[in-house]
């Protein structure tokens, strides 16, 4: 129990930022003010973000999911051109620092989706490409490169949602 406390600032101000974990980093990805790019910050001490790399794809209002080792992001607005809806997905390492590799593709194009994860598979669910509302569930397999597949659907169409999971 207790307030927050202050735990470092990222390299640049944002707005519609994805972020991951391990038990070890945190990874924060892309947004619109520097869309081109990750933070990293180490949980176990506090301190300010460092550059972890540069993304495949700069986007805003995309999602992340990990395990402990692989971090998968995507499915958003591009930022250049802007505004070009993506369904594609990008993976870092994130042990190590550097640049998005192309992962896949979710099934259908969306951003503004929820994300959650084990250590085995990672879902996308809900989004928009406007003017629909999606209540897609796509997931992936963290060991494996590849597109995603149908999970299952949402109860109802939704945008702009969060996922979590243990």
């Amino acid at each position: 129990l207790g307030n927050a406390l202050d735990f470092g600032d990222l390299t640049a101000l944002q707005t519609s930022q994805a972020a991951t974990s391990s038990p070890t980093r945190a990874i924060f990805s892309g947004g619109y003010t520097a869309p081109h790019q990750y933070d990293m910050v180490t949980i176990a001490s506090k301190g300010n973000a460092v550059r972890f790399g540069d993304m495949l794809v700069p986007m805003a209002r995309h999602a992340g999911c990990s395990n402990s080792t692989r971090g998968v992001f995507g499915s958003g607005r591009a930022v250049n051109p802007y505004g070009v809806i993506t369904a594609e997905l990008e993976h870092i390492t994130i042990a190590s620092e550097g640049n998005g590799i192309y992962f896949g593709d979710l099934t259908v194009k969306r951003n503004m989706l929820a994300a959650a994860s084990n250590q085995t598979r990672g879902l996308f669910a809900g989004g928009y490409d406007s003017p629909v509302l999606y209540n897609i569930i796509d997931y992936i397999t963290f060991s494996s490169a590849g597109s995603a597949i149908d999970f299952g659907d949402c109860i109802e169409k939704k945008r702009g949602t969060s996922g979590l999971s243990d």
